[in-house]
């Protein structure tokens, strides 16, 4: 009776041990998603591009949701479209709920048109992660990254926690450039390019 009472008793240790590494291994694999999660949160891997028509006669373009404006970022960043002599406008306030946002425009492809904000406001702007592949062209980390050419920014309201992203921190050369609305810009639209923008 004894005996059979210490397998018993070691059945149960046995199959709580094995609730316990069920328990570890689940727990385990929540973090491990937790975290591949939140280091992949972008706005860049839900870019919605269908609101551009590069066949359109149209110039002037006209964004509501963070998905669009990362759809933005793609068509620039790709080099499918610099927006020179065009226009794309908010039509609503976006939060981008702190996720990562990837700059508009690199060192080859850059944004050379009008943004203008129409007083909304792109609230939750958080860390900043480049477009580029090359650790030594990532020196420009802003909202806009790049600009060229005739840009303008108007009307145009960013509220957030700028930063570089942990992505690229390990990257980025010694010297580079910051801002919430961009990192670096070349050539100008007219004598004050950036207006009435906070």
């Amino acid at each position: 009776m004894g005996h059979g009472t210490r397998i018993y008793e070691r059945g149960i240790i046995y199959m709580l041990a094995k609730r316990w590494t069920a328990a570890i291994v689940i727990a385990a694999a929540i973090v491990f998603t937790a975290a591949s999660g939140s280091f992949a949160a972008n706005w860049i891997d839900s870019a919605d591009t269908s609101w551009y028509d590069a066949a359109s006669e149209e110039t002037t373009f006209t964004i509501t949701t963070a998905e669009q404006l990362a759809g933005l970022a793609k068509l620039v960043n790709e080099g499918t479209e610099k927006f020179s002599e065009k226009t794309v406008q908010l039509g609503s306030d976006i939060d981008l709920n702190g996720k990562d946002w990837t700059a508009i425009g690199t060192n080859a492809s850059t944004f050379g048109g009008t943004f203008d904000g129409q007083g909304y406001t792109i609230s939750g702007l958080g860390a900043i992660k480049s477009a580029e592949n090359e650790a030594a062209n990532k020196d420009r980390y802003g909202f806009f990254s790049s600009l060229s050419g005739s840009w303008y920014i108007k009307n145009l309201n960013i509220i957030g926690d700028v930063s570089i992203s942990p992505e690229d921190a390990g990257d980025i050369p010694s010297q580079y450039y910051v801002g919430a609305f961009v990192g670096y810009a070349a050539g100008n639209r007219t004598s004050t390019p950036i207006s009435n923008c906070t």
